[in-house]
């Protein structure tokens, strides 16, 4: 998505050094996959996933995003953007303060 914090870009080092301090985080270098044999895991690049839920979080230039999170993921997200000074988004792109809302 990109485009609420231009003004603040999350930097790659910034995020990885936020994400390496939470002890509720991890680096992640598979993923779980459905091929043609079955659900498997497979090779990646390296992401970000938080333990509380294994979804991997992902920073999108000045925001920080996520798929298909649940209230609890959506809550831990906003945490993180606001320790950058930064925007967290849905997997529709709508800011997660709106979805807390409501």
């Amino acid at each position: 998505m990109g485009g609420l914090n231009r003004e603040n870009p999350i930097r790659a080092a910034e995020w990885r050094d936020l994400a390496a301090a939470q002890p509720d985080f991890t680096t992640m270098t598979t993923a779980e996959a459905r091929v043609p044999s079955g659900i498997r895991r497979i090779a990646c690049p390296p992401v970000t996933c938080w333990t509380g839920h294994p979804v991997p979080f992902f920073v999108n230039e000045d925001v920080i995003e996520v798929h298909y999170a649940d209230a609890a993921v959506l809550h831990r997200m906003t945490q993180l953007a606001a320790s950058l000074n930064a925007k967290a988004v849905t997997h529709d792109d709508d800011p997660v303060d709106s979805t807390l809302d409501g």
